[in-house]
């Protein structure tokens, strides 16, 4: 079974402080031109997206230059909507999470897509948990939030963690709430755009089952 984790790209959605929502020009329709084609122009990091290193490191790995292999894998979905896990907790079931390739943050706050709470009091990983999954040799992190350090950090210290160990961040995630096992295959294929510091992407996880 799959389940969708993408938010749709649209105008008037929700985007990162500082940057803007897409724009999307209806140039040919079918009544005028017998095909229908629109213009569609948007930040790099629009809706449900991965971040490669060059996002904050320069002359960092771009999404372009990973192995197709990379954005297929075995997730983990951590639960982060009644609290931090202790490490310890975490540390326990290391033989288990040794074979995971991503670890998804479940936070909740999809939930507030469309609302100004969004952007405010998510929970975020703490750097010393970010870094021992590092060490564990994953690929990278998704969050169904706008970040995974908070918005007003002027450090990003956990995406340079990850973009240090020359992993992605995916960012937007949403419906993770479906999802009722913790370990699942997960799908996250960016556009293949040239010497990309990040793209939107369609995410999906699969599943023996579901909430839906």
């Amino acid at each position: 079974m799959y389940i969708d984790l993408s938010h749709t790209i649209e105008q008037n959605m929700p985007f990162y402080p500082g940057t803007g929502a897409p724009r999307i020009i209806q140039k040919n329709t079918v009544e005028t031109d017998g095909f229908a084609e629109v213009e569609i122009s948007f930040y790099s990091h629009t809706g449900t997206h991965m971040d490669a290193p060059a996002h904050m490191v320069k002359g960092g790995m771009t999404l372009d230059e990973y192995p197709i292999e990379h954005f297929f894998g075995r997730a983990f979905l951590l639960d982060l909507r009644d609290g931090i896990p202790a490490l310890d907790a975490l540390i326990q079931m290391k033989s288990r999470l040794e074979a995971i390739d991503f670890v998804i943050l479940h936070t909740g706050w999809s939930d507030h897509w469309r609302d100004e709470q969004y952007f405010e009091d998510f929970p975020v990983l703490p750097l010393e948990h970010v870094d021992w999954f590092l060490s564990l040799g994953i690929r990278g992190f998704g969050i169904d939030a706008i970040s995974i350090d908070p918005v007003n950090t002027t450090t990003f210290e956990n995406h340079h963690a990850v973009f240090n160990k020359g992993g992605t961040i995916t960012e937007n995630l949403t419906n993770l709430n479906n999802i009722t096992s913790p370990f699942f295959d997960i799908i996250m294929l960016p556009l293949k755009n040239k010497n990309s510091d990040g793209i939107s992407i369609r995410a999906v996880a699969v599943v023996d089952e579901c909430l839906i």
